[in-house]
């Protein structure tokens, strides 16, 4: 998919994804992220 969007001339917008468990992994992430992400995978990480 990427090698396809970069023969047409456009940006990826996805270039890699990452596999995040718990939150506390996001801050090893490099790069900017939504702000919202921290509260979603505390929230999914909850068990019940």
């Amino acid at each position: 998919m990427r090698a396809e969007e970069s023969a047409r001339g456009t940006d990826t917008e996805f270039d890699r994804i990452e596999l995040v468990h718990p939150p506390t992994g996001l801050a090893a992430l490099d790069g900017p992220h939504v702000d919202y992400l921290e509260p979603v995978l505390r929230r999914h990480t909850v068990r019940t």
